[in-house]
């Protein structure tokens, strides 16, 4: 049975990203190709406002169901207060309607939720999503995500926004020579930053 825990801002700096990914990935034994790390950052980025907005280290943006035998935080439409927007008061009707989640995994880290985030993605059932996220047809990538992952990215305008973050993120022909040294500056970008969060807190 879910765990409430309460919602907490764990943002992480778009850069970060796709090493983060990259190590999740790597952790599970699978490695992913160029087009595939940049691809599933983009998805990431989309998902997370480019980082901003991760709650409790879910990266992924996975929601929970009842039985899910973990922490879970709830989103502001689960409640509603004389202070709810119009937005949560929408989403509150479809969450009763079954059409919005309830809620959503909460993990101890962003690495524990980069790490649940792969292992979702690893499962059979996603394995279209992922032979389209080792293509570079970023209209393909975003058909496979809606048919699989979130009915939101039914919405074309989704492709340029995905094609602007592959941009950002090192996609296309650079990528394919350039793989690994942005995965190791990725990686590094992650532990100083971490270290850095970890020295405030100290």
């Amino acid at each position: 049975m879910a765990v409430d825990v309460p919602r907490l801002s764990t943002p992480v700096p778009l850069a970060v990203i796709p090493g983060l990914i990259t190590g999740a990935f790597d952790a599970e034994g699978s490695r992913l190709s160029s087009e595939q790390r940049v691809n599933l950052a983009a998805l990431v980025a989309i998902e997370t406002a480019r980082g901003r907005a991760v709650k409790n280290g879910n990266l992924g943006n996975i929601s929970a169901g009842e039985s899910f035998p973990g922490p879970v935080w709830r989103p502001p439409w689960f409640e509603l207060t004389p202070e709810s927007t119009e937005r949560d008061r929408t989403l509150h009707a479809a969450m009763l309607a079954g059409r919005a989640p309830r809620a959503f995994r909460a993990y101890g880290s962003v690495q524990e939720g980069a790490r649940d985030f792969a292992r979702f993605l690893l499962k059979p059932a996603y394995a279209p999503l992922m032979r389209a996220a080792s293509s570079a047809d970023v209209d393909a990538f975003r058909l496979a995500i809606a048919s699989l992952y979130s009915s939101d990215y039914k919405n074309t305008a989704v492709t340029r926004t995905l094609e602007q973050l592959r941009a950002e993120l090192g996609g296309g022909a650079a990528a394919q020579g350039a793989g690994g040294a942005l995965a190791l500056v990725a990686l590094l970008s992650s532990a100083w930053w971490y270290g850095r969060r970890r020295r405030r807190r100290g």
